[in-house]
């Protein structure tokens, strides 16, 4: 009889365990927070796209977790003190307030072709790609409007084409002011909605920005974050494939200089590393992400 005893509580402790779950909501509207990202222990995750995540099973109660989504105050909690549901309260945008007069200037900077070897580098989640643009005299101080970038169709994974056509990847476009001399070197200015692409599609995806953001002449670094594959119910999916990337580009624009780095974005000091570096090792010259800018001035 004890060991029975014994057995159920077991059990019990282990469902409890394996179903912390929780919801992310605006404290204002009650709306779920889609794809806010949580961080713990120096690792993190998702929030899926009804604002829902789960807690690993084995993460100690005394662990503070941190819940991050733009436009929202950022939240922390212990484990166990977090409520089934969270709520996040909206951030007063900190940048300027700018009027564009409906007489200035619009800038097209038109993209780079592409390249056939290497026209993109295959992403894991928590990875971002991330290239930093400078200016040249003629745009620099100017206003991002739109940024438009691109996805080239996929070759190969033939054998597995019906199971991969089913599943979409998430991604999101981020803007960072870039500072080679600042602790954090990526501070985030902006973040678009999630966006979903399929690997066996050309897609090219136009992000208006909602927020005037100046082209810095000390660098503008514009990511392409890479969340994890869904399903149709806007659920992950575990999945161990590289999602297809971002198309590149080997060609420098006469508007600005560039240079790119893979950032691993779920981690409490997020790390990046320079691609020249993993294009060297590789034999390849130096690639960036293949962008067409809508700018005023």
């Amino acid at each position: 009889m004890k060991n029975v005893l014994f057995l159920i509580i077991v059990s019990l402790i282990c469902v409890k365990s394996y179903s912390q779950s929780f919801k992310i909501l605006d404290v204002e509207s009650h709306r779920p927070i889609s794809y806010a990202s949580i961080f713990y222990n120096g690792k993190g995750l998702y929030a899926n796209g009804n604002g829902e995540f789960r807690i690993p099973n084995n993460i100690e109660d005394d662990t503070v977790i941190r819940i991050e989504a733009m436009g929202f105050e950022a939240y922390e909690s212990l484990v166990s003190n977090l409520k089934p549901e969270v709520y996040l309260s909206p951030k007063i945008d900190e940048l300027n307030e700018v009027v564009i007069e409906k007489t200035r200037e619009t800038t097209v900077v038109k993209e780079e072709k592409t390249t056939k070897n290497f026209g993109s580098f295959p992403l894991r989640v928590e990875q971002e790609f991330v290239s930093v643009l400078f200016p040249n005299e003629k745009i620099k101080n100017s206003f991002f409007n739109k940024i438009t970038i691109f996805f080239n169709k996929s070759r190969g994974f033939n054998h597995k084409r019906k199971e991969l056509q089913e599943k979409r990847s998430a991604m999101r476009l981020n803007i960072y002011k870039y500072d080679a001399k600042s602790e954090a070197v990526f501070g985030k200015l902006f973040s678009s909605d999630v966006f979903f692409v399929n690997r066996y599609h050309k897609d090219e995806i136009s992000v208006d920005i909602n927020s005037y953001i100046p082209f810095y002449e000390e660098g503008i670094a514009i990511g392409v974050e890479f969340l994890g594959e869904v399903n149709e119910q806007m659920e992950f999916v575990e999945d161990d494939e590289f999602a297809r990337g971002p198309a590149l580009t080997e060609r420098q624009s006469d508007d600005y200089e560039a240079e790119s780095f893979l950032r691993y974005f779920l981690a409490e000091n997020p790390a990046y590393k320079s691609f020249s570096e993993i294009f060297n090792e590789h034999g390849y010259d130096m690639r960036n992400l293949q962008l067409r800018l809508e700018l005023v001035k």
